[in-house]
């Protein structure tokens, strides 16, 4: 990928003491050349540093054969007075394939089921409250 700082691709990583795979999936090991895909989307700028964009994987949820932007459920759900955050992610469901779930920081007050799940139960599958914190903390 050329390091240009707005060319996008996958970061990959290796290095001494990256893992050698996951515990109980003898399956999904490193690949044989010691680069594990992170799932993070990336660009390089000129001067070598990387800025990590997003989760390749996390963008979209599949529900019922359908692909759903994470990022646009989000979108809706922040338009309400009163959210104050949101993250979407897949829950794995048998039937569905996977749930949407929406992690909702509320914006007047401490953790609890916030009042915006309900008008929205069609798009998100849950809506959970969260307290206040850092995104990705």
């Amino acid at each position: 990928m050329p390091a240009d700082g707005e060319s996008v691709g996958e970061l990959s990583i290796r290095g001494p003491t990256l893992f050698s795979g996951y515990v109980g999936q003898p399956d999904q090991v490193t690949p044989g050349d010691g680069w594990h895909a992170t799932g993070d989307l990336a660009t390089v700028a000129p001067d070598g540093c990387h800025r990590i964009l997003g989760r390749r994987r996390a963008d979209v949820v599949h529900c019922r054969n359908q692909a759903v932007p994470a990022r646009q459920v989000e979108e809706v759900l922040l338009t309400h007075p009163g959210v104050h955050d949101v993250a979407v992610v897949g829950a794995p469901r048998r039937a569905l394939g996977e749930m949407i779930v929406a992690y909702v920081v509320a914006a007047d007050g401490p953790p609890r089921r916030p009042p915006v799940a309900d008008p929205y139960r069609r798009v998100a599958g849950d809506a959970s409250g969260v307290g206040a914190g850092r995104r990705g903390a």
